[in-house]
């Protein structure tokens, strides 16, 4: 979309806390998306993976 603004339609991405079991990985039945724990931000960043993009829930934007 060159040339284009995308409309936001909504900021932050929230669930149920208790749907989320508690793992360090935990996936999202209506989405694509994976969600992770601090300690595997931290563990991914000190292995110097870059095949991956950390974004905070609250500030996921959906377009």
């Amino acid at each position: 979309m060159p040339n284009q603004t995308k409309k936001i339609k909504q900021k932050g991405y929230f669930f149920p806390l208790d749907s989320w079991d508690g793992s360090d990985f935990f996936y999202h039945i209506d989405t694509f998306g994976i969600t992770v724990t601090e300690k595997v931000k931290v563990l991914f960043e000190s292995l110097n993976i870059t095949n991956v993009r950390f974004i905070n829930c609250t500030d996921y934007i959906w377009a």
